[in-house]
């Protein structure tokens, strides 16, 4: 007793029963984690089989799966798939294996509704977000750094179709690597384009175009995207701090409320999902 009339302690056998019923639904759970695994492998095996292609596909024991993972696999292709430790695909997950590597390293998390269509080469190195209904084109090379965020409804690509006369633009494709460096945040709605590079700790705010590399710590903003923020010796606060921005005033903006505001206003949020 705790003293009179105050709540009686956890009898030995209350507090041992629920230790074994946590067991049991911990077991339970990953029972559940073991079979989605077991399920989708051998289903990437069989449609591999039946396209006539080969698919190498390696998924660590902790891998979380969620549900409805879509799998395509294109005939007479090679791919090569491997999940790291720690990662989590989400909720209607749409995989397109047309030959090439897909590398997820340690604790990559990627939220419901994403695509992933694999050509080339996709590398996320490690502790990378991609927010749900992100798509990731690759058909040359797509490699993303440690502690990046992607944030809702982006699209990385690196290829483009070009146009000719008297011929159909969807036939011409032209590629270039695409490369996302460490602690990247690109924000909702973003679009990384084909032979971009983006250096270590700068921003890409929302619904932004990258057409260009995008120079270490610094922030860009537009369509075509430009730097308002960040540069040589200066670092942009962390993701949703009073120096992160959605988009910064017109060129057209009056003058002081372009003095307001060296870089676009803050989200106010504290995850790189967060839309900026």
């Amino acid at each position: 007793m705790t003293g009179a009339g105050g709540p009686r302690p956890r009898s030995v056998a209350g507090k041992v029963a629920f230790r074994l019923a946590h067991l049991a639904a911990r077991g339970a759970i990953d029972a559940g984690y073991r079979a989605r695994r077991a399920a989708l492998v051998r289903r990437i095996r069989f449609k591999a089989w039946w396209h006539r292609g080969q698919v190498q596909c390696t998924v660590a024991p902790d891998v979380r799966l969620g549900r409805r993972i879509r799998v395509s696999v294109t005939a007479r292709t090679t791919t090569v798939v491997q999940v790291g430790p720690g990662c989590h695909l989400g909720d209607d997950l749409r995989l397109e294996l047309r030959g090439g590597q897909l590398l997820l390293g340690d604790r990559v998390d990627v939220r419901h509704g994403c695509t992933l269509r694999v050509s080339g080469r996709v590398a996320l190195a490690g502790e990378v977000l991609v927010q749900h209904g992100t798509t990731v084109h690759c058909d040359e090379s797509v490699m993303i750094g440690r502690r990046v965020g992607l944030g809702e409804h982006c699209t990385v690509i690196d290829s483009t179709h070009t146009r000719h006369p008297h011929r159909w633009f969807i036939h011409n494709v032209s590629t270039a690597p695409v490369v996302i460096g460490d602690d990247v945040w690109v924000c909702a709605k973003a679009t990384v384009t084909r032979g971009t590079r983006l250096g270590d700790g700068c921003v890409v705010a929302a619904n932004s175009v990258v057409i260009a590399d995008v120079a270490p710590h610094t922030v860009v903003s537009g369509v075509p995207a430009v730097t308002v923020g960040g540069g040589a010796g200066q670092r942009p606060g962390p993701p949703g701090g009073a120096d992160m921005a959605t988009a910064p005033p017109h060129p057209a903006a009056p003058a002081a409320a372009r003095s307001t505001s060296g870089a676009p206003a803050s989200s106010g949020a504290g995850s790189p999902s967060s839309s900026a």
